[in-house]
């Protein structure tokens, strides 16, 4: 065969394509962005704690107001303020464990009781 042949064989056949440095760096991009989205969402949702401000304090003292005034008897004051300590019971031991209730700078309780102590 001849050199010509030769060089005539090689440029007939399908060059490879090759990835240009632009759409590389543009992947590589794209995909730490989306990493850095779901490590985001991720770490907010079940590890960063939130704090839950539930105004007990306030509650009471406005029931405790309304019984002095004669809006409502003591015995209604009394099953009101169960209810309120219940609601709030029940709001702590609802939220998830990356949730702290707190009521007046008091902590009312987090999801993990650790019983005994």
């Amino acid at each position: 065969m001849s050199e010509t042949d030769q060089e005539t064989r090689t440029t007939d056949e399908p060059q490879p394509k090759y990835v240009t440095r632009r759409t590389m760096h543009l992947t590589v991009l794209c995909a730490c962005l989306l990493t850095v989205c779901i490590s985001l969402f991720v770490y907010d949702r079940y590890f960063a704690t939130k704090i839950v401000i539930y105004d007990l304090d306030g509650k009471l003292q406005l029931i405790k107001q309304a019984a002095e005034k004669g809006a409502i008897t003591f015995q209604q004051a009394e099953q009101v303020s169960a209810m309120e300590i219940a609601e709030a019971k029940r709001i702590s031991d609802m939220a998830p464990s990356n949730y702290v209730v707190l009521s007046g700078g008091a902590v009312l309780g987090s999801h993990t009781q650790i019983i005994g102590q």
